[in-house]
């Protein structure tokens, strides 16, 4: 059995998941990435969450294409922060229709703006169909074709990291302090 791996180099891409999750009986973070050069999410597995992974985080990722027998995966060999391009600010919306058969999703904007796009990635799609949730943190980018939805998280599950990620940030410190204290 051969296996060949061909390195395609660093891409840019965003967060657009953070799932955690038990695997060879360790806790870890499944990092989902959308890459601008690929048509699927690629992810990667963390045993902690660094602090400047965020949802929307710019993010630079070297990816190697794995090659067994006729199977090609897609695997992520390093993700670091992107210095050149701005992350992504997660924007609350109210799905107020999807349909699956053409992809046509209609958002309702906090500040009241409608938008009809077209949902062209399939873990957004996912997300949709995975659930009757209405409220949403999107993900968009704009490109010259126009705005795209590249990333969609529940409400629930965005307001439930914040606030983790938040009591992290204020418990490390004082952690780390009241320890280098001690020495």
């Amino acid at each position: 059995m051969k296996v060949e791996r061909k390195n395609l180099g660093k891409m840019l891409g965003y967060v657009v998941d953070i799932a955690p999750n038990m695997r060879w009986g360790k806790f870890l973070y499944t990092i989902k990435l959308a890459v601008m050069d690929l048509p699927n999410v690629v992810a990667q597995n963390m045993e902690e969450l660094l602090d400047w992974i965020w949802y929307g985080s710019a993010v630079n990722v070297e990816i190697s294409s794995v090659q067994q027998e006729d199977k090609v995966k897609l695997v992520v060999d390093n993700v670091s922060p992107n210095e050149y391009e701005s992350s992504i600010q997660p924007v609350p919306v109210n799905v107020l229709n999807f349909d699956a058969q053409t992809g046509e999703l209609v958002l309702k904007r906090d500040d009241g703006r409608m938008l009809t796009l077209r949902v062209y990635e399939e873990h957004v799609r996912d997300e949709l169909l995975a659930t009757s949730e209405k409220n949403f943190y999107a993900l968009f980018l704009e490109k010259p074709i126009g705005l795209r939805i590249i990333g969609l998280i529940r409400s629930s599950k965005y307001k439930l990291f914040s606030r983790a990620k938040e009591l992290a940030n204020s418990f490390i410190p004082s952690f780390l302090e009241h320890n280098l204290c001690k020495m």
